[in-house]
C-alpha cells in the first residue's frame, strides 16, 4: 500500500496530500472549513455497539461534513452508514435528504473544466446517496438525487449493500455538469485549478489563502463525543 504524505497546510497537518488540496479548493472558493474537528462514537449501540469516527472536514455555513478518500476501495461503508443513520450519526445529518447538510465524499480533485457534482450520503427514512455541488463563498449545496436525470440512473442503494458488494458505489472524482451560474461555474473551475497545481514546498507546506476556522464554542453534540480526541 502507498503511504499517503502527511502535508502541512493552514496551521494544519493533514493526513494526506489530497486532504490539503482539498482545503486549497475550499479556501480558493471562500469557504470556510474545519479539519478533523472533533471525533464521535457512531452507530446504535447494544447488540450492534457503536465505532469510532473523525469526519476530516466540516463546513459550517452549509452544516456539512466531508470524507476524503483517493480510492473507493478504502471506504468503510458500514462506518459511514453509520456516520449518517437516524439517532446514532453525525450531528445534523438527521432527516438531511434534500438539503445542504450530508457527508460529502471527495475523491481525486478533478482535472477537467467545468462545473462538478461530489457524491452525498444524506438521511431518508434510512439512507440516500445523491450529489452536491460547491458554492462559492458557502459550501456545499444539495444538486440532486438522480444523476444525470434524464437516464434514470440513481445511486441509492444503501451503503451496507455497497460494503458487502451489491450495487456500484457512486464515483469518487463526481460528476460533470452544465447546468448553474456561469461565473459560478468558473470561480469553481479556477478553484480546482488551484488545488491541483498547488506546490507544497519542503514537502510539506503550501501557501495559505486564508479561510479556516479556529475551534468554536457550542459545536454540534448530537453523536457522542470520543474523550481526548484532538485536531
Amino acid at each position: 500500500m502507498i503511504q499517503a504524505i502527511e502535508t502541512s497546510y493552514a496551521g494544519c497537518r493533514f493526513r494526506s496530500r489530497l486532504e490539503a488540496r482539498w482545503a486549497v479548493f475550499f479556501d480558493a472558493l471562500g469557504i470556510t472549513w474545519q479539519y478533523e474537528p472533533q471525533g464521535y462514537m457512531v452507530g446504535p449501540g447494544g447488540d450492534f455497539g457503536q465505532r469510532p469516527y473523525l469526519p476530516d472536514f466540516w463546513f459550517p455555513e452549509s452544516q456539512a461534513w466531508a470524507e476524503v478518500k483517493g480510492a473507493v476501495s478504502t471506504i468503510d461503508w458500514n462506518l459511514l452508514a453509520y456516520a449518517c443513520d437516524w439517532d446514532s450519526g453525525l450531528p445534523g445529518l438527521e432527516e438531511s435528504y434534500g438539503t445542504n447538510r450530508g457527508l460529502l465524499l471527495l475523491g481525486p480533485v478533478p482535472r477537467a473544466g467545468g462545473g462538478w457534482a461530489h457524491p452525498v450520503i444524506q438521511h431518508r427514512k434510512g439512507l440516500s446517496t445523491g450529489w452536491m455541488r460547491f458554492m462559492p463563498g458557502y459550501g456545499p449545496c444539495y444538486f440532486s438525487d438522480n444523476y444525470p436525470e434524464n437516464t434514470g440512473e440513481s445511486i441509492s442503494t444503501p451503503c451496507w449493500d455497497f460494503q458487502a458488494g451489491y450495487g456500484t458505489p457512486p464515483p469518487l472524482e463526481g460528476r460533470p455538469v452544465t447546468e448553474g451560474d456561469i461565473l459560478s461555474a468558473a470561480q469553481v473551475t479556477n478553484a480546482y485549478h488551484a488545488a491541483l497545481s498547488a506546490r507544497f514546498e519542503y514537502g510539506q507546506s503550501g501557501p495559505y489563502l486564508g479561510n479556516r476556522l479556529g475551534r468554536v464554542s457550542g459545536w454540534p453534540t448530537r453523536a457522542r463525543r470520543i474523550p481526548g480526541r484532538r485536531s
